[in-house]
């Protein structure tokens, strides 16, 4: 990340702080929360959680012209609806990098491990296509939900073979 890019957003952050998030219009409350999904992705999100409360609470107040859902606001501001709702959670200041790492090691067998069951497969499949899939579901729901319909068609006609 440049550092240009860096001051900017300290300064839009020490701004904001100093105004509130309550005070900020909904483009500059919208813009922010762009910009710090931007920068905070590889820095801590506790400063940013009070503006993403701000942005849930306009939504679901219905103040926001042209934006309905929290999810239509997570594509203006580029992040997925899961992204934002562990900011505002205050989850989202983990690491992506320690998750990922926790997940193969879940994912591995070695040959001192006890066999797999047939339902642990299925749990390992459904955990890495729901990884793989977060960036389509996050901008294209409908492709998303084809891209689902597909994979469980490929499922059952596997599972009738196995039956067969």
């Amino acid at each position: 990340m440049n550092i240009a890019y860096q001051n900017e957003f300290a300064a839009a952050l020490s701004k904001a702080q100093q105004s509130g998030p309550g005070v900020l219009s909904n483009d500059e409350l919208l813009g922010f929360c762009r910009k710090a999904f931007g920068y905070f992705e590889s820095h801590f999100l506790i400063d940013a959680r009070p503006f993403f409360v701000e942005l849930w609470w306009r939504i679901e107040a219905r103040r926001i012209a042209g934006i309905r859902t929290k999810t239509e606001a997570c594509r203006h501001i580029g992040c997925s609806l899961r992204w934002a709702e562990m900011v505002i959670a205050g989850t989202a200041k983990d690491s992506n990098k320690h998750k990922a790492k926790a997940m193969r090691k879940e994912c591995e067998v070695s040959s001192r491990t006890e066999a797999l069951t047939d339902s642990d497969y299925a749990d390992a499949i459904a955990r890495y296509a729901d990884n793989k899939l977060e960036p389509v579901k996050s901008v294209e729901w409908g492709r998303f939900q084809e891209i689902c319909t597909m994979l469980e068609q490929s499922f059952a006609q596997a599972a009738k073979g196995l039956h067969s």
